[in-house]
């Protein structure tokens, strides 16, 4: 009987965290400004779940380079090394849309050197979606709970007929 409750436990948990997926899975945006001194650069840190992204970025009185980067290509360029998840050269507006995995990532803003202005640039991150992280571990809960439940009810019969 303890083992049929605790199969109940974890298909209300998984429905729960189901539930939740779906109330948090409505869109968020954030949106940062950088005013850039020509020749030196801005760098903007973002934790992401794992969802689809929207990224536009604006650009005035200039243009610039941008690099995507993940925590281990953050951690390669300080050390001197080239590493990116994407690259875009010489941009005055861009929209992006790319899939992540939940973790810490970056943005890299350096002005093009061909211009004495100060160049301002906004970044619109705009998150969509579920978080499929949270979506397997729902359905996960629920099927083991259900497989509890219906093997403590075989063995429940099983017995009966001894």
């Amino acid at each position: 009987m303890k083992v049929q409750k605790i199969g109940e436990i974890l298909v209300m948990l998984g429905i729960a965290i189901l539930l939740s997926n779906l109330i948090r899975s409505s869109n968020y945006s954030e949106c940062c400004g950088f005013l850039l001194k020509p020749s030196k650069e801005a760098i903007e840190g973002f934790r992401l779940p794992p969802r689809n992204i929207r990224f536009e970025v604006n650009v005035k009185g200039g243009s610039i380079d941008l690099y995507f980067l993940s925590e281990n290509d953050f951690k390669k360029m300080k050390e001197g090394k080239v590493a990116y998840i994407k690259y875009f050269h010489n941009i005055t507006s861009l929209q992006w849309e790319f899939t992540v995995e939940r973790g810490n990532y970056f943005i890299l803003i350096k002005p093009i050197k061909f211009t004495d202005n100060e160049v301002f640039v906004e970044v619109y991150l705009t998150l969509y979606g579920i978080e499929r992280d949270m979506t397997y571990i729902g359905f996960s809960l629920i099927s083991v709970g259900i497989a509890l439940v219906c093997l403590t009810k075989v063995f429940k019969r099983a017995n009966e007929f001894k």
